[in-house]
């Protein structure tokens, strides 16, 4: 037969059971204590296990522009800059083309004064030349500039010379444009003299040839001086040929090696620029003939 597990007395059970009790209290306090120590107790790191994280640059602030991005602003700015200069530059120049015909008009009776004005006259030029569009073709130029034209004003210190003994009638430019070669043409300058003491008169011609530079300048280059009595002959015409040159610009009756160069031309009007390495640079003016 098998045998049973003792049966404990009833003594033993009860001291048992206590113990049982004591020991599940004793475990739940003591589980009570550690969690309250987990939720209430500071959590501390040792030093160094745990860094503030740095934000990057970009999240404090906004980030510099570059170099192309300047560089853009820059061009943007200038290129509004350019286009508003070049309409006020288009509206100035439309006001001064407006302007010419009365500005030509002004400068006409100016050199028509008996009480001639230089500063006027120096201003009025300046605002015909600022308008002027330059020709850029031969056959129109060559239809501007033909013809014949009075000498009006220089800019050239003249010696002078003594009304008493020689006046001037007139001082004319006659320009002829070549037929065959349209880049080639004559150009003579021609003075009616007066001797007043002698009583003789007559005319000087200066004659010239000349061609189209590429910049649409006219070159000259000195061909001969015709001196042509009229009424009378001059005593002594070696002296009446000085007095002539004393009497108009060097460029006048000595052209040679001259360059000319148009700075203002309408139908009426013409200013040129006239410049050699042996008189340097002077500017006369011309009116057409009527």
């Amino acid at each position: 037969s098998s045998l049973n597990p003792p049966r404990l007395a009833p003594s033993h059970m009860a001291t048992t059971q206590l113990a049982r009790s004591f020991a599940l209290v004793l475990g739940l306090a003591l589980l009570r204590s550690a969690v309250g120590w987990f939720f209430h107790t500071p959590l501390t790191v040792p030093q160094g296990h745990l860094r503030p994280r740095r934000l990057g640059v970009m999240a404090l602030r906004v980030a510099a522009p570059s170099a192309a991005d300047i560089a853009g602003l820059v061009d943007e700015g200038v290129a509004v800059a350019g286009e508003e200069e070049r309409a006020v530059t288009a509206r100035r120049l439309e006001a001064e083309a407006a302007a010419v015909p009365e500005v030509a008009a002004s400068l006409v009776r100016e050199l028509e004064s008996m009480d001639l004005d230089h500063d006027k006259v120096d201003l009025l030029v300046d605002r015909l030349e600022r308008a002027y569009t330059p020709i850029h073709t031969i056959g129109f130029l060559n239809l501007g500039v033909a013809g014949e034209w009075d000498f009006r004003y220089t800019t050239s210190n003249l010696p002078g010379h003594d009304p008493r003994k020689l006046r001037l009638r007139s001082v004319a430019q006659r320009v002829a444009p070549g037929e065959e070669k349209v880049q080639a043409g004559k150009l003579t300058n021609t003075i009616a003299w007066e001797l007043v003491e002698e009583g003789a008169s007559g005319t000087m011609e200066i004659k010239c040839d000349y061609m189209v530079t590429p910049k649409g300048d006219l070159h000259l280059d000195l061909t001969e001086h015709v001196l042509t009595p009229v009424n009378g002959s001059p005593a002594d015409p070696m002296q009446l040929c000085g007095m002539l040159q004393r009497a108009v610009p060097p460029e006048v009756f000595m052209p040679e090696e001259l360059d000319v160069h148009i700075t203002y031309m309408d139908a009426d009007i013409r200013v040129v620029e006239c410049t050699s390495r042996k008189y340097g640079t002077s500017k006369n003016i011309y009116s057409r003939k009527v």
